[in-house]
């Protein structure tokens, strides 16, 4: 998550050191937003940091944003890949009366303030979209369509596009038309990233294929370095999604891809992400993820040097190469034949890059010789022939490698005007080993960049103006490949007026030097804020000045005025905010400027897109939530399957489903869209065969009058270092057994403390797995009964299949009622 905006405590927040649930606590506030407040925290036991997304109070009480933020929690807990964020849990604490959402913290820029920078090169992009394509496949083959991709919702950590994450699943899964992002908008998603059916066209069906045209518009603003404009009035956002958006300044190389991925008829593009990174997009035309499926081979992107292996140098400032770059940086050569009669091993080439030596086979009965693997595309590559051409070697291929920057960016000690500065700059990496060539764009006036020769380099002069400066510093090698860091320096004012004083030497009599002030400054040069709705309650918390010696002494103000509606606010110590309600839409700029008092000054500059407010949706009326009822009630999945309301004062059409069978699934949502007329928001759990006995004791509960108990846990994910833990709630004084059902269809009774209340109990135990158990989802039932089960008088390990007719002969006996949660085992 992105630490874009600081928030100082406000009336309505969570003061630092509060505590959720004895689980987590408050550290800070990072981000706020028009439904909730994102804080940064920890985990009380294991001081892990989580990103706590809290729903603010006045919409604590709001059935639909709680349903929104149920939906969230849904769609995360059942999604688990490295590229999207981590749900760790969803509860509501019971001293704030407040919902929330525990996740993985991820610290780094959005891909918007990345590219308030300048854009990505085509190779960046390509690893960007491998990262990120495969992510949101994963969701959509779960049914989860995200409905709200945009450049801020990608998180680059550390600034790697590499690492890059998938956030805000706030509105994901439902792919009903008019579905707010935020209360009442009546709309789903950001106008300048939504697809033609989000807004009606093509029949208005929200698919897969709505995220693939959203994604598409957010490559082309990462290749550009600004969106393409799909804004304007609403007719105007209509007519933009009726053809193709104009891709004449985007790569050649990437031109094909998009063109597929934003065709306005969702039938036209890619059938899912998952063939967009194989290179298959129905036509067999190349993609850059897959420039030579079309070629009949791999073109010299894939070499028997590399085709297995990460390649690792250690010289000078190269500490390693991912090997889906180096494939990216290699020139294309011609196709090699495929090898008839013996089969043909290819040997490792020397450094030096010779052609390798081979050894034939001439028995007829051996099997062909495996045959390497383009990385980027899937396509089998036949082995080369004896007289292929030439194989680079690593030195060939270190110096097709182009220079690596030290950091993201590189902030510089503060300067003073007049006086004197000289500051060292970190070197960049030369796989090449052949010398870099370093140069400055527009650095401070009275200051140049040295280069030093060795890739590193070093600022001097003397400042002559005040300011903050953001400069950009380019090496490139002999092969005219370059790398860029940018870089950034605050200007102080002299502290006196009239001419520079002289520079002292010091001695043993001399006073100490008197600390120069600095000029204030932004902790974002450029900030592109939320989108807005015309008409709308906005409220934002800009980012703060920085560097002044007394911060309280900063007078802010705006140049120009900011879009009308809003109202631009000294919230004191740099801190300030716009709120209010934009009057009209469009897009908007405007820079806020920091003033200390010596007159040194800072400026930020603001960019906002103001959306039209949506076309009125009128009211209807009708029994959906006592139809969804009915048929729950009433409907037979089988023996091994479920469905039940999630909540019962939440989303009606929100449903929790287990079974051991996928078609079951499809079966009771086809049979919900029939009987009640709405699509519902199912949260599927794929149990095994030996795990359906556990079933049958949770079709009893969901029948049952009496009110089963609620289980919170703290990770999804147990293992080393993550116990399984967690509470239970709602026990009403009520005996509670918890249960935990393996993948193998095994039962283990697990330790609980009951609170002194009787109401609720905690639990918190150590659980290791197998290689079969690492991955399968695993349950944990707890039964709350009026009296002791007779089945675990004497328990032992032992089949559910074994146990649950024992606990079905006593079970109205003693009230028992049981809920059921689910968890992965991880190494």
């Amino acid at each position: 998550m992105a630490d874009k905006t600081v928030f100082q405590p406000a009336s309505g927040g969570v003061l630092v050191g509060t505590r959720l649930n004895g689980m987590y606590e408050i550290e800070r506030l990072i981000a706020k937003g028009g439904m909730g407040e994102v804080y940064k925290g920890f985990n009380i036991q294991t001081g892990d940091p989580v990103a706590i997304k809290m729903i603010r109070p006045e919409m604590s009480g709001n059935p639909d944003a709680l349903a929104l933020f149920r939906r969230e929690a849904s769609t995360l807990h059942n999604l688990q890949h490295e590229a999207i964020v981590r749900y760790f849990v969803f509860s509501v604490d019971p001293d704030l009366q407040r919902a929330y959402l525990a996740m993985e913290f991820v610290d780094g820029p959005s891909l918007t303030d990345r590219l308030a920078r300048g854009p990505l090169g085509v190779d960046e992009v390509r690893v960007l979209m491998a990262r990120v394509a495969p992510a949101l496949d994963a969701a959509h083959a779960l049914g989860v369509i995200h409905r709200d991709i945009s450049s801020d919702n990608f998180i680059l950590p550390d600034g790697d596009v590499r690492k890059a994450k998938v956030i805000d699943f706030g509105i994901a899964r439902s792919r009903r038309p008019n579905e707010g992002t935020i209360i009442g908008d009546g709309f789903a998603g950001k106008y300048n990233y939504v697809s033609p059916e989000q807004l009606g066209l093509a029949g208005g069906e929200v698919t897969a294929k709505s995220d693939i045209y959203s994604l598409g518009l957010v490559l082309a603003e990462a290749l550009r370095g600004r969106p393409i404009d799909m804004g304007g009035s609403q007719v105007e956002i209509i007519e933009k999604r009726r053809k193709v958006p104009d891709l004449s300044d985007i790569p050649a190389a990437f031109q094909p891809l998009l063109q597929s991925m934003l065709q306005p008829d969702p039938a036209d593009r890619p059938a899912s992400l998952a063939a967009l990174v194989s290179g298959d997009r129905g036509g067999g035309a190349p993609t850059p993820l897959n420039p030579d499926a079309s070629a009949g081979g791999v073109g010299g992107k894939v070499l028997a040097a590399i085709a297995a292996v990460l390649i690792v140098a250690s010289l000078a400032g190269v500490g390693y190469v991912f090997r889906d770059q180096a494939l990216g940086w290699l020139k294309p050569a011609a196709p090699t034949p495929v090898a008839t009669g013996a089969a043909i091993h290819t040997l490792p080439p020397p450094l030096g890059g010779e052609t390798p030596t081979t050894t034939p086979e001439s028995s007829a009965s051996a099997p062909p010789s495996p045959t390497p693997t383009n990385m980027d595309s899937g396509v089998i590559t036949p082995n080369p022939t004896p007289t292929s051409s030439k194989t680079p070697g690593l030195a060939e291929l270190l110096d097709e490698m182009p220079p690596r920057a030290p950091l993201t960016l590189f902030t510089l000690p503060a300067a003073t005007v007049g006086t004197p500065y000289r500051a060292a700059i970190p070197a960049f990496a030369d796989p090449s080993h052949k010398g870099l060539t370093l140069q400055a764009d527009s650095p401070p006036e009275g200051m140049s960049l040295q280069d030093r020769g060795d890739g590193s380099s070093e600022l001097t002069g003397a400042p002559t103006k005040p300011g903050a400066t953001t400069f950009v510093i380019t090496a490139t090698n002999r092969n005219g490949r370059s790398a860029r860091m940018p870089a950034t320096i605050a200007v102080g004012a002299v502290a006196t007026t009239g001419s520079r004083p002289p520079i002292a030497t010091p001695s043993a009599t001399s006073p100490p030097p008197v600390a120069q002030p600095r000029a204030p400054t932004p902790s974002q040069s450029s900030v592109v804020l939320a989108d807005a709705v015309a008409g709308r309650d906005y409220n934002a918390a800009l980012p703060p000045f920085r560097g002044s010696p007394d911060a309280r002494g900063l007078a802010l103000h705006v140049e120009p005025n900011p879009p009308e509606g809003l109202t631009f606010a000294d919230s004191g110590g740099g801190f300030s905010q716009l709120s209010g309600k934009p009057a009209q839409p469009g897009a908007f700029g405007f820079d806020v400027v920091a003033i200390d008092a010596n007159g040194a000054s800072g400026r930020m500059t603001i960019k906002l897109i103001v959306a039209p407010p949506p076309p009125p949706v009128a009211n209807a009326t009708s029994n959906h939530p006592a139809k969804g009822a009915a048929l729950l009630t009433g409907y037979d999945g089988g023996g091994c399957f479920v469905a039940r309301a999630r909540d019962a004062n939440g989303d009606p059409n929100s449903i929790d489903a287990v079974g051991a069978d996928r078609a079951a699934f499809s079966r009771f949502e086809a049979a919900y869209k029939r009987e009640v007329g709405v699509e519902p928001d199912i949260a599927a759990k794929l149990i095994v065969s030996a795990q359906c006995p556990a079933v049958a004791l949770m079709k009893l509960s969901a029948d049952a009058a009496l009110a089963s108990p609620t289980i919170e846990l703290a990770t999804l994910d147990v293992g080393a270092g993550h116990p399984l833990a967690g509470a239970v709630r709602g026990l009403a004084g009520r005996k509670l057994t918890l249960l935990v059902i393996d993948n193998d269809g095994d039962a283990h009774l697990l330790p609980s403390v009951i609170a002194p209340t009787g109401d609720a109990a905690t639990f918190s135990v150590p659980l290791t797995g197998d290689a079969q158990s690492i991955g399968p989802l695993q349950m944990l039932l707890a039964i709350a009964s009026d009296a002791p089960l007779p089945a675990f008088e004497h328990f032992r390990p032992e089949a559910v299949g074994d146990l649950a007719p024992k606990l079905l002969a006593d079970w109205a006996k003693v009230g028992a009622v049981a809920n059921v949660a689910f968890f992965k085992l991880t190494k």
